[in-house]
C-alpha cells in the first residue's frame, strides 16, 4: 500500500469518526466530513497538519526551555511566555503549538517547573489556563 493510499484510508476513517461525533451532537462541519470520505487529500493534509506535533517542534521547545532547567538563576528571572516568544517563533513554533507542546510536557512530567513559572507569569490567558486543564486530568 502506498503512502497516498494509506493517507486516504486514514482520511476516510477520520471522516467516519467525525460523522459519529456529529451524530452525538458535536459540532463537525458536514463539508469536512464529505471531503474526508471522498478522500480529498488537501483536507486530509490540513487536518493532519493542524493536529500533529512534530518531533522538530517538540525538540525546539525543549531546546528553548532547557537553559532554565540547567540554570536556576535563569529560571528565577523568567517573567513569562513573552520572554521566550521570539526564540520559539524563530523555530517556527507559534503560540498554539507551544501550548500543545507544554501540555505534552506536563502530561509526561517534563519541564514542569519551567512551564509552571511561564504559565503563572506574564503570559497570555491560554497559557495560564494550561495549569488548570492539566490539574483536572
Amino acid at each position: 500500500m502506498k503512502d497516498v493510499d494509506l493517507k486516504i484510508c486514514f482520511g476516510k476513517l477520520l471522516g467516519e469518526v467525525y460523522r459519529l461525533q456529529q451524530h452525538v451532537g458535536m459540532d463537525v462541519e458536514e463539508g469536512v466530513i464529505d471531503n474526508l470520505l471522498d478522500g480529498n487529500e488537501e483536507v486530509i493534509d490540513e487536518i493532519l497538519s493542524t493536529s500533529l506535533l512534530t518531533s522538530a517542534q517538540i525538540s525546539h521547545v525543549a531546546d528553548v526551555l532547557t537553559p532554565f532547567i540547567d540554570d536556576s538563576s535563569k529560571l528565577e528571572s523568567l517573567d513569562g511566555y513573552y520572554q521566550l516568544k521570539n526564540k520559539l517563533d524563530e523555530g517556527g513554533v507559534d503560540d498554539y503549538t507551544t501550548m500543545r507542546v507544554f501540555q505534552y510536557f506536563l502530561r509526561s512530567s517534563s519541564f514542569t517547573e519551567v512551564i509552571e513559572k511561564i504559565c503563572t507569569g506574564y503570559s497570555p490567558v491560554g497559557f495560564k489556563n494550561l495549569l488548570k486543564s492539566s490539574d483536572s486530568k
